[in-house]
């Protein structure tokens, strides 16, 4: 699937993140208050609910499995990039770990 415009964006894990759930921007092309998406990484997915607020973010509520399962921590890099919309939206998720980001900064990569 090839992605959608421009609508993609990336976020840096918070430990409040991995306890509660997850804050992320938004663009207008979420329409609906309240959605469940689709995120993929490689051949799995997850469907996560999404709870747009008028500030032009929107919460997944349902996102500590999906963090779990990738193991992700606090410091990873999240990048997600829209390529379905509509009814069935779905994002594919890709990540950068937090070691492997350190590592690059002390090399000055």
């Amino acid at each position: 699937m090839e992605a959608v415009g421009n609508t993609s964006f990336m976020v840096i894990l918070k430990p409040s993140n991995l306890i509660t759930g997850y804050m992320v921007p938004v663009r207008s092309y979420i329409k609906r208050r309240e959605q469940y998406i689709t995120l993929l990484v490689g051949d799995r997915s997850w469907r996560v609910k999404l709870i747009h607020y008028r500030n032009n973010t929107a919460y997944f509520t349902n996102f500590l499995d999906f963090a779990r399962e990738n193991d992700l921590k606090e410091g990873d890099a999240c990048f997600f990039q829209l390529i379905n919309m509509g009814d069935d939206m779905v994002f594919r998720a890709t990540f950068c770990k937090q070691t492997l980001l350190s590592s690059r900064v002390l090399k000055g990569q």
